[in-house]
């Protein structure tokens, strides 16, 4: 794990940085997007985003605890986040409950509040994943691929972090160049984003460590039937934004 040391036990960690560096650089980005200057506000979005922030921590981290209790020798160690351990499938889920209920608190547009997250949530993750790195968790199985990097224990692996990074950038600029400028209904990035991450997980967990399996559903992991529901869940909406009678939003998609 890198790390900067600082006082005693107390150190700077790579992952911590790689996860503060990604959501203050999707925030600043999104920030300057026209939807959130002109319509949103500044200020309630960068208020959502500060209390999403500790939700979807807390998500992320109650599905890691979840399906990987046996990781977990105490209670106290259930709140040692600077060591990793987080899911963000849980942070997906715990945000979609969430954001909504916070716009309508707001009286914020839900779909654009929605849309405007989904654009630059796989920014956040392309730059995040490279914590997870550091940390050494969300590790690869053994490679003989020349792109395999070192684990910890100097076994040649798959850079699955590397595999999720590239997957979620390349995913943020088909998004944002390429279909943004050309087409957009309220509700497309946030349906986009949900099958990204959804396809992203489900891809990249063949070639995972860390992989959990059920007794009695021993075809994928856990992991992935949980992606495979938000996957289908995707389609749903998907199906629901093309076929609404909703009016296009062209003039929505300058930045």
């Amino acid at each position: 794990m890198w790390s900067i040391p600082l006082y005693g036990s107390l150190a700077i960690q790579g992952y911590g940085v790689a996860l503060c560096s990604g959501l203050l650089f999707a925030l600043w980005r999104a920030t300057k997007h026209s939807w959130c200057r002109e319509i949103i506000g500044a200020g309630p979005f960068i208020d959502m985003i500060g209390y999403a922030g500790l939700v979807g921590i807390i998500g992320a981290r109650l599905l890691h605890v979840v399906t990987e209790w046996h990781l977990y020798d105490s209670w106290f160690d259930l709140f040692k986040i600077w060591e990793g351990g987080f899911s963000i499938l849980g942070t997906v889920i715990a945000l979609l409950v969430f954001i909504p209920w916070y716009a309508y608190a707001k009286d914020i547009s839900l779909l654009l509040m929605l849309d405007l997250c989904g654009l630059y949530a796989p920014l956040m993750h392309g730059v995040a994943r490279w914590g997870c790195w550091s940390a050494g968790c969300c590790g690869g199985l053994p490679s003989v691929l020349p792109w395999a990097i070192h684990d910890e224990y100097g076994h040649w692996v798959h850079p699955t972090q590397w595999y999720s990074s590239i997957i979620f950038l390349l995913g943020f600029c088909v998004l944002r160049w390429l279909i943004l400028p050309h087409y957009y209904r309220l509700g497309f990035m946030i349906t986009s984003y949900v099958l990204l991450i959804s396809a992203e997980r489900w891809v990249v967990d063949w070639w995972r460590n860390d992989r959990i399996f059920v007794p009695l559903l021993p075809f994928f992991s856990v992991h992935q039937y949980v992606a495979t529901f938000m996957f289908f869940a995707g389609l749903i909406m998907w199906y629901y934004v093309s076929h609404n009678k909703q009016e296009y939003y062209e003039h929505l998609s300058s930045s």
